[in-house]
Parts: structure tokens; C-alpha cells; sequence
């Protein structure tokens, strides 16, 4: 069913069989107004812990949305195209709900457009390069202080004893 939706796109996922399903699709009983599901309580937690933590959601229809592991292979610009392209071509206008692909951050529980976690995440990286971590610091001023200690020449102490 996938490959047929997905036309030239279906190259994008591996079909093969697996232990572990690459997608679920997320509903309600009897499919209508099912993509309301992602709004009910624990339900992000819980889609993290069958999908093994972060997933992106893609909006099939106001009926259902399809939810896929993050697994870092994937493009969130390559899933929204396909997106864009189903919608087009396979859903019914007044059963459109958004061209947009999101993503569940398992981690910080955030729930957002895929386009600003990625945002979110590259400056994650660019932060943790710039600034190095605080054990990181306090070992080279440790290396540092040695360093010094050694270039120090030792005098000796006098010991001065008082009679009374």
C-alpha cells in the first residue's frame, strides 16, 4: 500500500522485512478524524517507546498520520516532498491536513515542525563546539597549574623555634 502511495518516493524507505516496523500508521477505530490521536495524553511518549525515541509525523489525512523513527538517515525536506506529492495526487481535498512533516524530540518532549527541530539541533552542535564542557575545563587549568608548580623553583622552609 505504501509502495503504491508513494509512487517514485517508495525508494526512500526500505519495505524489506524487519524485526521492528520502519512506520506505523496512527489512527482511531473505524479511521475517521483519526489524526487527532497525536493530541491525546501520553500518546507521544508512548509512539516514542514502540518507535524506540525520536519519530517524525507525516499528516496523511485529517484520518490518520504516519509516524517514522528518526534513525538519522532520513531528510525531513525528502519526507515533506513526498508529503506535498501524496496530498497532490492521493487525498482529497476536504481530507488534506497540512503539507508540513513534524518531529517528536523523545528526549525534551518537545513536538514541533521537523524544519525547526533540525534548526534546534544544529544549534545544539554549534553550541557544544564552541563551548567546551566544564570537565574539559578544569582539567587543562589543572594541567596548566601543574605545569607551573614544576617551572617554579622550591625554597626551602626554615623552621623557627620560640623558647619561652
Amino acid at each position: 500500500v505504501m509502495r503504491e502511495l508513494m509512487g517514485d518516493m517508495s525508494e526512500v524507505f526500505d519495505f524489506g522485512a524487519e524485526e521492528k516496523p520502519s512506520m506505523f500508521v496512527a489512527s482511531v477505530e473505524g479511521s475517521v478524524g483519526g489524526a487527532g490521536v497525536i493530541a491525546y495524553p501520553d500518546f507521544m511518549d508512548q509512539a516514542a517507546g514502540q518507535l524506540g525515541g525520536d519519530f517524525f509525523i507525516l499528516p496523511s489525512s485529517v484520518h490518520e498520520v504516519l509516524l517514522l523513527p528518526d534513525n538519522g538517515e532520513t531528510s525531513y525536506r525528502d519526507l515533506e516532498s513526498m508529503v506535498r506529492e501524496v496530498n497532490a495526487s492521493e487525498v482529497l481535498p476536504e481530507d488534506k491536513l497540512s503539507d508540513n512533516v513534524y518531529h517528536y524530540d523523545s528526549q525534551d518532549r518537545v513536538f514541533e515542525l521537523a524544519e525547526k527541530f533540525e534548526n534546534r539541533r544544529q544549534e545544539r552542535e554549534e553550541n557544544n563546539q564552541e563551548r567546551p564542557s566544564v570537565l574539559a575545563e578544569l582539567n587543562h587549568m589543572r594541567k596548566e597549574s601543574k605545569q607551573k608548580d614544576s617551572r617554579e623553583p622550591s625554597v626551602p622552609k626554615k623552621h623557627h623555634e620560640e623558647t619561652l
